[in-house]
């Protein structure tokens, strides 16, 4: 109780410094916040709050936790693997159920969108702009893409190959990596939308090209399956590498 009235005391002399003498000194402001949480990771921040996924100590589960500035909320819980993002009012996740939730950070109440295609636990959801992007099953065989406007509850479907995974989203755009099959290894194209066109921006045959990130109408991924991996950009009207390693006389080690 004497460290509480220690710190109010401190903060009251230094709210009344910045009264008294407000044309010479600078006010200052601490926030110190103890995070209720035993191992988190995957933490994403957007407009000073949080989302991070964390250990349930009791059974190795994971939490979806949320830090709104002020408090610390669970969205979440009893989850065998998310995959989450967080942008403007809204906070989209994945969960090992295969199902889309998303929570609305100004009515504080979460909806499920929909069923999701999720097996390995982390395939990735983007929210933007008041869209969600996720990978859904196909009748069938397959993947599509799913732009889900969330305040006309209407839906997009993107759908360039057997397999369309990996889905990120910027000002209702969207990128994606679209394949014949579905393992990871498997060659693969990306594909972008640019709201009205759909266009394969990587074109290439046998590589596999992986992990699309979209801002601004610009495209950055990893391609390989050539002499040598490579860091892809796509600026808006054609794709350039932008990295990639030297090469080291006639012998290159195949990916």
């Amino acid at each position: 109780m004497g460290n509480v009235l220690r710190v109010l005391a401190t903060l009251m002399i230094l709210s009344c410094a910045s009264t008294l003498f407000a044309q010479w000194t600078t006010g200052y402001r601490t926030i110190n916040v103890t995070f209720n949480t035993s191992n988190p990771q995957q933490l994403l921040i957007n407009r000073g709050r949080l989302i991070w996924r964390d250990t349930d100590p009791n059974t190795n589960t994971y939490f979806l936790k949320y830090f709104s500035g002020a408090e610390i909320v669970t969205l979440d819980s009893s989850l065998n693997g998310v995959a989450a993002a967080i942008d403007g009012d809204h906070i989209a996740w994945n969960t090992s159920l295969q199902q889309i939730k998303v929570y609305n950070t100004r009515t504080w109440q979460t909806a499920l969108i929909g069923s999701s295609y999720n097996p390995d636990n982390i395939q990735s959801v983007s929210v933007s702009n008041g869209f969600v992007v996720y990978a859904r099953r196909k009748i069938g065989t397959g993947t599509e893409i799913i732009r889900r406007n969330i305040l006309a509850a209407t839906d997009t479907s993107l759908d360039s190959g057997l397999w369309n995974t990996q889905p990120s989203a910027h000002h209702g755009q969207v990128a994606w990596v679209a394949s014949a099959a579905e393992s990871t290894n498997a060659t693969s194209n990306i594909f972008f939308f640019d709201g009205t066109v759909v266009r394969n921006i990587s074109n290439t045959t046998g590589r596999v090209n992986r992990g699309p990130i979209l801002r601004d109408a610009h495209v950055a991924w990893l391609e390989r399956g050539g002499p040598s991996p490579r860091v892809r950009f796509f600026k808006g009207d054609s794709a350039i590498t932008v990295a990639q390693p030297p090469h080291r006389g006639k012998h290159h080690r195949r990916l």
